[in-house]
């Protein structure tokens, strides 16, 4: 039966420490308790208005009052450019999260860019800001997007077939996909739903699609390895990534107009959340969320390889735990958070 790991550092002497004692602060922020969240946009009115906004090229993006859509353009010979959403909190691979949106295309094209006769993606998917807008973000390389969870399609280009797939990209830039196992054309005037969700349980992003309403393709998987970095994620956006950076012998490039329309995105909680904290006494604490029928085992290592058992914990209803670390001889200590059914 599977078990949940959750890690969490904590410092030893922290009372002696004043810049230790700042970084756990700080820390105490990022993994602070949330609550689920759903949005919804329909494009009524312009979302201009309201919390989008736009980096890059402006023009590729705009809001179609007579069809309440937002029509957006797919032009590799430009900057990166973003339609985004900033996100309420930052997700990590540590929560459940989804999303689902209309698209239709009405042109495509590839092999637009002199010298990049190969094909380029077009994408909408989450993303981390500060690393996104930043100089050297290069998509076309597929090592230079850190913090990506994203759905991407790939129009023909011989030999290359036409592909729709998701990739997740972590902070050290491991990259992950389903395997381009949807080899399909996307075409234009018909309208395809996409639907993708991350599920922190079993480390798994699911995609599938439908087109004009019917079934369209497989359902594509991506698992995070044990070795996966995990990722952050602040916005969620449509993009029109630049085709400048990649390799010759097989550089890519696009010009792509569609509508996007029923956008959903989805957060939630995942339980338990770790939280790390201080007591009277200057000394660290570790806190979560506990409910009967589970076993709980703190571990400490000195390197984050080599995982130690510390104590286990049990509780007979819902509540919070509180437990403390002993003070040993390492001035730095991690420790982390093992879940078992009981």
């Amino acid at each position: 039966m599977r078990s949940h790991v959750q890690s969490v550092g904590l410092i030893e002497y922290l009372k002696s420490l004043w810049l230790w004692r700042t970084v756990l602060i700080l820390f105490l922020f990022t993994v602070a308790p949330v609550f689920a969240t759903q949005f919804k946009e329909a494009f009524t009115t312009n979302p201009v208005d309201r919390d989008w906004r736009v980096e890059g090229d402006s023009a590729l993006f705009a809001w179609q009052e007579s069809t309440q859509t937002l029509m957006t353009t797919w032009d590799s010979s430009q900057p990166n450019s973003f339609y985004y959403l900033p996100l309420p909190r930052a997700l990590t691979e540590q929560e459940d999260f989804s999303f689902a949106f209309d698209l239709v295309l009405e042109q495509v094209n590839v092999g637009t860019s002199i010298g990049k006769p190969s094909t380029f993606e077009i994408a909408f998917g989450f993303f981390r800001q500060s690393h996104a807008f930043s100089a050297g973000y290069i998509r076309g390389t597929g090592r230079h997007t850190p913090n990506l969870v994203e759905w991407n399609y790939f129009p023909e280009a011989d030999p290359i077939t036409p592909t729709v797939t998701v990739a997740i990209t972590s902070p050290r830039q491991q990259f992950l996909t389903d395997g381009f196992v949807n080899q399909l054309e996307l075409v234009t005037g018909v309208t395809y739903h996409v639907d993708a969700r991350f599920r922190a349980g079993t480390r798994t992003l699911t995609m599938e699609m439908t087109a004009n309403g019917e079934p369209f393709g497989r359902i594509a998987r991506v698992v995070l390895p044990e070795v996966f970095a995990g990722f952050t994620l602040d916005a969620f956006g449509i993009t029109s990534y630049s085709d400048d950076g990649q390799f010759s012998s097989y550089a890519g490039s696009i010009y792509a107009r569609g509508q996007l329309d029923n956008l959903e995105l989805n957060f939630e909680p995942t339980r338990p959340r770790v939280r790390a904290s201080v007591d009277t006494q200057g000394l660290t604490q570790l806190k979560f969320f506990a409910e009967p029928g589970e076993t709980y085992v703190i571990e400490s290592s000195l390197d984050l390889e080599q995982w130690n058992e510390v104590t286990t914990l049990t509780t007979n209803r819902f509540q919070d735990l509180i437990w403390s670390p002993p003070f040993g001889s390492a001035p730095l200590r991690f420790y982390r958070l093992v879940i078992k059914p009981s």
